[in-house]
């Protein structure tokens, strides 16, 4: 790396219209620093849902009877092989939907 006095590097820079006292550097790169110091509280401007609820843990989702509800209804896991398929009511259901909308887009 090749050093460079700020005055020397500043003559390049005035002449785009940037003015820089003597021997400033400012790194563009850097956040700049904070005017107010960090607090343990958030912002109430970004948080999600109501704040006088108290947080829900994984666990406490996964007892409550609409999470639950949500869970048996969607269905992320495709089955591997028609047998599979065919037994799962809620896959046929999917599939005979798909058919009608090709049907009805006459795809």
């Amino acid at each position: 790396p090749t050093n460079v006095h700020a005055e020397e590097n500043n003559n390049d820079q005035a002449e785009e219209g940037e003015q820089l006292q003597n021997d400033e550097f400012t790194n563009p790169l850097c956040a700049p620093p904070q005017e107010e110091a960090e607090s343990s509280s958030h912002n109430i401007e970004i948080v999600h849902g109501n704040p006088s609820r108290p947080v829900q843990t994984r666990r406490q989702l996964t007892t409550d009877p609409k999470m639950c509800m949500y869970a048996l209804t969607v269905s992320t896991a495709e089955p591997k092989n028609i047998k599979e398929a065919m037994a799962d009511s809620a896959w046929i259901e999917a599939m005979q939907e798909e058919l009608h909308q090709f049907d009805r887009l006459q795809v």
